[in-house]
């Protein structure tokens, strides 16, 4: 056996070119191996066969020699180890040379394993190990209980496995793995396969192709882990351009038995839907479970509609009169809930009916059927159902959500732990990126869609011509609202994702979970996007762990998509909050109905807008009145002399019916008016007996926008009253003939 080193390349370590590969038997070898069976069955031991047998089938029990002492056996297994390969050549009255996976007939597994049936653990990886060295077996994918670590030990050297295991292994310790996920697990499993099965010891032999299709050819979900982590440090190594593929999710039809009991032309059209629907994969498993929920409904009550061509208006009606009166767990297969019982939800009632005009409407427009009925018509959904589905934004209340954005701030290491005990994969992310995650979620407003998907360079910072300050601003990935687009973001965002940037793994370019290009995710670990469920299944736990908070609250269970109504709700309640065109914009909706969904307005904002409006005082005014006691005490007032003055600010009136006079705010100078700046107006303000008191004052629609708008309704209103008598008899019009005169009079008087 040679070892490769740096001046000597490495060879097999068998010369298989020094043997006699003959794979025919000569008749002497036949009847050796015929009297050696015989032996066996008669009961007598073989072992004494042995030396005989060697010194007559030299050809064929050399090399056995060879690869028994290569792979190192224990000196018992060593008759057994003959006695297989005497018994299978005898039957099959071959050589074992002729027994390759190219020879005709071709070396199947399944006939050596009934051979091996009865034969120890050692004895099986013996044979199977002295198959593959002698270039006869080379498929290890269906092997199970092989040692394979300990094959390529012997075949390739000690040493040089361990030489490659430990740069693989130092790879990923500085990609983040564990020391047992970079040295232990399936990691020595799957370089000792990858090996074995390239018959090559040097890591550049294992192109990605190869890495590939050894990927997809195994089954073992533990091997295919392990298998991926070596691409992986390969790819950092710069040894391939890219890891393997992921195996991708074959096509979904449904749980065993999930379409018992429905005709199977209706489950037919339900299954192509689902295979010809653009819509993302879990929007249509969901419709795939809604319709076959239906089909079952039609198999009981009506079995002779098999397909949407079927449907009729009058099926239609009944099928929305029945949604409106279903209960969960109605027409379902193997469902278990709580709620079963409970009348649907108006919004879930409304999918029900949805799905299926969206059904029938793409049958129809793929051309597989023709319908009897208008889909967009016959399969609205009722005002009745439409009426209760208002906006409800469920907003975390604020102190909680102040919990819980503190908890964001300051995750540590030791918070992990808590998260680590929760993981499915059985690790935890590094914290610089759950830091991020954790971040951006508390303060972008993003869907968790959106945040796995956010691209490495994401963040850009902007300086602001007016003040100079700094603006974050985020790029948020195309979604199912808008197109890409920019929003700003606080800065805490941005030093999050700038820290971990810094420190994130090398990775490649992964595709896209809803366009499907192939682009650098910013939250990509060890070559693997970040999980879509890690928001909901380990963040916000972890978060509430922290802050000492519940995962539910009364308006349900905290979840990702709860965050992004809080902070719109937030953000549009502030003291100089955003609008709702502006909050559109940020939340990158497409109309402002689905933006009034996410914000709540809060009664302190409420009571706040309403005293602003000044909705009483819109209407009416307080106008101050002033009384003169002394004419009242002298009695003056009885003989019509002015005891009251109504102040219209540039002037006083002392018309009794003030509050019905037309030109009370537009005050035309009639004989009741007496100008602030004349000297009757300055004796007035100068007695010291005067009684201020304030007076409503009910305003009409003009008046009301004259004192709102100022002096071009003014003067609107002047002119709309120029003819108008005033209480003394004149109109505007006659007075502002005679105003000179009256002025010069007043002024001398």
């Amino acid at each position: 056996m040679s070892q490769p080193t740096d001046n000597q390349p490495w060879t097999w370590p068998l010369n298989l070119a020094e043997y006699d590969r003959t794979p025919n038997l000569t008749e002497e070898e036949k009847g050796i191996l015929g009297t050696f069976v015989q032996c066996r069955q008669t009961g007598n031991k073989h072992t004494r066969w042995l030396a005989y047998i060697q010194q007559a089938m030299p050809r064929l029990i050399t090399p056995l020699y060879d690869a028994y002492h290569l792979l190192n056996l224990h000196p018992h297994a060593l008759p057994p180890f003959l006695a297989v390969f005497l018994r299978k050549m005898h039957q099959d009255q071959v050589a074992y040379w002729g027994m390759s996976e190219t020879e005709s007939p071709p070396f199947r597994l399944a006939d050596w394993a009934v051979v091996l049936a009865d034969e120890s653990s050692a004895s099986r990886y013996a044979v199977l190990a002295t198959l593959y060295c002698f270039g006869l077996f080379n498929d290890w994918t269906g092997v199970k209980q092989i040692p394979f670590v300990r094959l390529a030990q012997h075949v390739f050297g000690l040493t040089t496995f361990q030489k490659h295991l430990d740069r693989v292994s130092q790879v990923l310790r500085e990609q983040g793995y564990s020391e047992f996920c970079a040295t232990q697990g399936y990691l020595p499993l799957a370089l000792a396969l990858a090996l074995l099965k390239r018959r090559s010891p040097h890591l550049e032999d294992l192109t990605t192709p190869y890495l590939q299709e050894l990927y997809e050819a195994i089954r073992d979900h533990s091997h295919r882990a392990g298998l991926y982590r070596l691409a992986y440090a390969l790819f950092v190594l710069k040894l391939i351009p890219h890891p393997v593929l992921l195996k991708k999710e074959a096509s979904y039809t449904g749980e065993p038995g999930m379409a018992d009991g429905i005709h199977p032309h209706w489950v037919t059209f339900c299954r192509r839907w689902l295979a010809t629907s653009t819509y993302q994969l879990e929007t249509r498993k969901a419709h795939y479970r809604t319709l076959l929920q239906v089909g079952r409904w039609l198999a009981a009550t009506h079995p002779d509609i098999t397909s949407p061509a079927d449907w009729t208006r009058e099926l239609a009606v009944e099928y929305i009169a029945m949604v409106d009166d279903m209960r969960v767990g109605d027409w379902t297969y193997g469902y278990t809930s709580d709620h079963i019982g409970k009348p649907l939800s108006p919004a879930t009632k409304a999918d029900f009916i949805n799905v299926v005009r969206i059904f029938c409407r793409d049958c129809q427009a793929w051309d597989w059927v023709k319908l009897q009925l208008d889909p967009a018509h016959h399969f609205a959904v009722p005002p009745t159902i439409l009426a209760k589905l208002g906006p409800a934004p469920r907003v975390i209340a604020d102190d909680l959500w102040a919990k819980i954005m503190w908890a964001g701030l300051n995750l540590t290491a030791d918070d992990l732990l808590f998260e680590r005990t929760r993981a499915a994969e059985g690790h935890a992310y590094r914290l610089e990126m759950v830091q991020a995650v954790a971040i951006t979620w508390l303060f972008s407003g993003l869907r968790m869609n959106e945040i796995c998907r956010l691209r490495l360079g994401c963040i850009r910072q902007q300086a602001q011509p007016a003040n100079g300050q700094t603006v974050c601003l985020l790029t948020v990935p195309v979604n199912k609202t808008s197109n890409e687009y920019t929003k700003p973001v606080d800065p805490l965002v941005g030093r999050a994702i700038a820290a971990w940037e810094q420190l994130r793994p090398v990775s490649p370019p992964l595709p896209d979970r809803k366009t499907g290009e192939n682009v650098q995710l910013l939250f990509a670990h060890r070559d693997v996007p970040l999980g879509r469920q890690f928001i909901n299944e380990t963040l916000i736990p972890t978060l509430c762990h922290k802050a000492g908070v519940p995962l539910a609250d009364a308006r349900g269970r905290i979840t990702s998509h709860r965050a992004r109504a809080t902070i719109a709700t937030q953000l549009y309640n502030a003291k100089e909050g955003m609008s709702l065109t502006e909050l559109q914009a940020w939340l990158g909706h497409r109309v402002p109905e689905s933006t009034q969904h996410y914000v709540s307005i809060t009664l302190l904002k409420q009571a706040e807008a309403y005293a602003a409006a000044g909705y009483l005082g819109h209407n009416k005014r307080l106008i101050e009145v002033l009384i003169d006691q002394d004419v009242i005490r002298q009695g003056k007032a009885q003989a019509g002399e002015p005891w009251r003055y109504f102040d219209v600010g540039h002037g006083y009136c002392h018309y009794d019916f003030f509050d019905e006079c037309p030109h009370r705010l537009a005050c035309a100078r009639c004989d009741f008016y007496v100008p602030k700046q004349s000297s009757r107006g300055s004796l007035l303000e100068a007695k010291s007996n005067l009684e201020r008191m304030l007076q409503e004052l009910q305003l009409s629609i003009q008046e009301q926008a004259a004192v709102a708008d100022g002096v071009l309704v003014m003067e609107k209103l002047l002119a709309q009253l120029v003819d108008v008598p005033t209480p003394a008899g004149p109109a505007p019009r006659q007075i502002a003939m005679n105003e000179g005169f009256l002025v010069t009079e007043e002024t001398q008087g």
